[in-house]
């Protein structure tokens, strides 16, 4: 059965490409939030020593603030509008699986390549001009990965039980892999939202604020997947929604719950995941500001198109040659240090990948065109 397209509201398309480009500038921060303990735990993990990192009080709440709150709102709304605007298209499940094979399989497949390809070269290149640098017994680990590490290279999931790193090797396209799961079985799910909407309603609910593991795809990524498919599905105007609330209201429940969740419960504590949903009605409340202003929002819409790209470049390689490089210039030995080294490899990431991006469109299109998924 093929479902009959809707059209989609013009200030909804809007503020969805408002926001693409600012919720991949977040997830860079995500990642680029750097722990003394997580330092300390890489560096006895690989036999190396660690680094110092004294970010102090102010700094590391000041990085909970941004990477550990407002961020966390970047791939929910990802995962909603990804959803929304594939249902609301109606493409019949044939035409659908085309498209994103291409828009996402294809890159998802392509990175972890091209990552391994240029760290090996990248390797090669700083053994022939400078030897003394390169650790020879470990100095290309992926040639004792065997079949069970390459898997987990493009395909994550190694130890699912035991913690929650269950990307590949370009960690951040687990959003890819999930996001692709559920399209495969997105007609079952349209099905289950319209026969059993509420159930369905508290299924996901019940799996989202426990943090209980549903599937073969994150909690998170299910509930805001559906939540996505209830917005096309009713026509509810979500962004409406978020307008009307006041500021001097949606600020301090976010704030409060923020403060609960990293003062009290900790991470992925229900108080987290109400957290996550209330930095979505933020965002997608403060994209009527990006809006609002046409020079910003000429901005934000030549961005967009380069959201993917940055969101699959960022990292792991790009990331971690910025942290290597700044690190090596400015040792971080305080929280002034830390705090521009914070800032700074993240704006430098952000730059860099964009510009990236931007000079390959136009030195070879099609080449950007494969990489970006097929967005040109």
């Amino acid at each position: 059965m093929v479902e009959k397209a809707k059209a989609i509201p013009a200030e909804t398309s809007m503020r969805i490409t408002a926001l693409r480009f600012l919720l991949i500038v977040l997830v860079v921060f995500i990642h680029n939030n750097l722990r003394a303990e997580d330092i300390l735990k890489g560096a006895l993990e690989h036999g190396s020593t660690p680094f110092v990192y004294d970010n102090g009080l102010f700094g590391r709440w000041v990085q909970i603030f941004i990477s550990d709150g407002i961020a966390k709102c970047a791939v929910p709304l990802f995962f909603m509008f990804a959803s929304y605007l594939q249902f609301m298209k109606g493409d019949s499940y044939g035409v659908l699986l085309k498209k994103k094979a291409k828009s996402l399989l294809v890159p998802y497949f392509l990175w972890p390549l091209l990552n391994i390809g240029i760290y090996v070269g990248f390797k090669l290149l700083v053994q022939a001009v400078f030897p003394a640098m390169i650790e020879r017994k470990n100095w290309f680990p992926m040639s004792g990965w065997g079949v069970k590490g390459w898997l987990h290279a493009f395909f994550g999931y190694e130890n699912m039980a035991e913690g929650r790193t269950f990307g590949g090797y370009v960690g951040q396209l687990w959003f890819v892999r999930d996001l692709f799961i559920l399209i495969v079985f997105s007609p079952f799910l349209r099905f289950a939202v319209r026969k059993f909407p509420v159930c369905v309603l508290v299924a996901v609910s019940f799996f989202y604020f426990s943090d209980t593991r549903p599937f073969i795809v994150a909690a998170q990524a299910l509930f805001f997947y559906i939540m996505g498919l209830y917005w096309a599905e009713s026509g509810f105007d979500l962004f409406a929604f978020a307008d009307r609330i006041k500021w001097k209201a949606l600020l301090p429940l976010y704030l409060a719950l923020w403060l609960a969740t990293w003062k009290f419960y900790g991470e992925y504590s229900c108080a987290y995941w109400f957290m996550a949903a209330v930095s979505c009605l933020v965002l997608l409340k403060f994209s009527a500001v990006i809006v609002s202003n046409k020079k910003v929002f000429a901005a934000a819409k030549y961005l967009a198109g380069f959201s993917f790209w940055l969101f699959a470049i960022h990292m792991p390689f790009l990331l971690n040659c910025v942290q290597t490089l700044w690190r090596k210039i400015l040792p971080m030995t305080n929280t002034f240090f830390c705090m521009v080294e914070y800032f700074g490899v993240s704006v430098l990431v952000v730059a860099l990948g964009t510009g990236f991006g931007i000079l390959l469109k136009k030195i070879c299109p099609p080449l950007f065109a494969v990489l970006n998924g097929g967005r040109r």
